[in-house]
């Protein structure tokens, strides 16, 4: 009787280790060995490059800021674990976000996200176009 509870137990367990849900997985951001400069040119350059395609971007917030409209966004890729400020410069791609300013976006993949170097002084990228929002 308790070894069938033993593994009653584990089975259950490791059910609900890979039920865990996407969100639930990089909820928290890993900061990188090394200098903080060194780790935000690679950010800069892995999202300049044609990696940048193969990366996961997940809304965080969105915000206003100086009358431009901006998604903060948690970018996971290799070695990369990073929260980035993007402005949007398309109203069109991001219509539903900036139309509830966020709300019930977080959490949300964007695919297909095609990024813009801008000359900002928030955000180092902008959203150039998105394929679509993944909730």
């Amino acid at each position: 009787m308790t070894t069938r509870l033993k593994l009653l137990t584990i089975s259950l367990s490791l059910v609900a280790a890979s039920c865990s849900n996407y969100r639930e997985d990089h909820s928290i951001l890993l900061e990188s060995p090394g200098s903080p400069e060194r780790y935000s040119s690679k950010l800069t350059n892995s999202l300049s490059s044609e990696d940048a395609s193969e990366m996961t971007y997940v809304i965080n917030s969105y915000f206003e800021e100086g009358g431009k409209k901006y998604v903060t966004v948690k970018v996971f890729g290799d070695g990369i674990r990073a929260e980035i400020p993007l402005l949007i410069n398309k109203d069109e791609s991001l219509a539903g976000v900036i139309r509830t300013k966020g709300v019930s976006y977080q959490g949300a993949e964007l695919r297909g996200l095609q990024l813009a170097k801008v000359a900002d002084p928030v955000a180092k990228f902008g959203i150039a176009d998105v394929d679509w929002i993944l909730d």
